[in-house]
C-alpha cells in the first residue's frame, strides 16, 4: 500500500479546510480507483511547518505555481514523485482546487514517474496519465460532498481488465487519443523525437488552462526515455 502525506503549505486554505476533504479523497482512491487500477493508498496529512517521513511520498497544496501555467504536478526537477497542487492559483482561475487534488493523487498512484508510454494505433504514442484526457470540472463527480477528478480506466490505453468504459464517468466514447471537453494528452512520435499534445476546447471554445501542465509532463518523459536508452 502506497503511502501518500497531503501537506499544507498555502496562505488561502486552513489544515481544518483540507483535512476535511481528506476522507472523500481517501474513499474515491478505495471505492472508485483501487478496484479498476489495482493500485491504492493510504492517505495521511501534515499541517504547515511538519516535515515529510521519509519513505513517503508528498502531495503539497501551495499558493502559486513554480512553473508557467500548471496548476499541479507530481514530479520534480529530479524526477522523485513529488505532487504539488496550487491553490491559490486555482482560486484565480476559478477552478476547484479538490479536482486539482485528486488529478494529481491519482496519477502518482497510475503512473508516478510518467514512463510508461502507450502505443496508438497511427504508430505514436502517448503517455499514460490517467486523469488528463477528462481534466474538467464539469467532467469532475462528486464523492461524499467533495468534487473529485474524473480519471480512465485501462480500457481507454488499450490494456484488458476494469469495466467496458473508457473513463470511470463514462464521458469517454472511444480510446485514446478520444477527448472530452477541456481534456488534452501528450503525444510522442518515435519516427521524430518529438513531443505535441491534443487538446479538446472547452463547451464555451476556451483552451483549458490546466493543458498547459502537459509541458513538464513531456520533459520528464523525454527525461525518463533518455535514461532507459544508455
Amino acid at each position: 500500500m502506497t503511502e501518500i502525506v497531503i501537506i499544507n503549505k498555502c496562505s488561502v486554505l486552513s489544515d481544518a479546510h483540507i483535512q476535511a476533504v481528506i476522507p472523500a479523497v481517501q474513499a474515491q482512491v478505495n471505492e472508485d480507483f483501487a478496484p479498476i487500477w489495482g493500485v491504492g493508498a493510504d492517505i495521511q496529512f501534515l499541517g504547515k511547518g511538519a516535515h515529510v517521513p521519509r519513505g513517503i511520498w508528498p502531495l503539497y497544496i501551495l499558493d502559486h505555481s513554480d512553473q508557467p501555467g500548471a496548476l499541479g504536478y507530481h514530479l520534480d526537477e529530479h524526477g522523485r514523485v513529488e505532487g504539488k497542487v496550487f491553490a491559490a492559483d486555482d482560486q484565480r482561475y476559478g477552478v476547484s482546487w479538490t479536482v486539482d487534488l485528486t488529478h494529481e493523487l491519482l496519477e502518482m498512484l497510475g503512473d508516478p514517474t510518467t514512463e510508461t508510454l502507450i502505443d496508438l494505433s497511427d504508430g505514436r504514442q502517448c503517455i499514460r496519465e490517467v486523469c488528463d484526457a477528462v481534466e474538467d470540472d464539469s467532467i469532475a463527480y462528486m464523492k461524499n460532498g467533495v468534487l473529485v477528478s474524473d480519471f480512465v480506466t485501462p480500457k481507454y490505453f488499450f490494456e484488458s481488465g476494469g469495466p467496458d468504459k473508457y473513463d470511470f464517468c463514462g464521458r469517454l466514447d472511444g480510446p485514446a487519443p478520444a477527448l472530452t471537453p477541456g481534456g488534452y494528452l501528450g503525444i510522442y512520435d518515435p519516427t521524430t523525437g518529438q513531443w505535441t499534445q491534443v487538446t479538446a476546447r472547452l463547451q464555451n471554445g476556451a483552451t483549458s488552462y490546466r493543458s498547459r501542465r502537459h509541458g513538464r509532463t513531456a520533459w520528464h518523459a523525454t527525461h525518463a526515455h533518455r535514461r532507459h536508452d544508455r
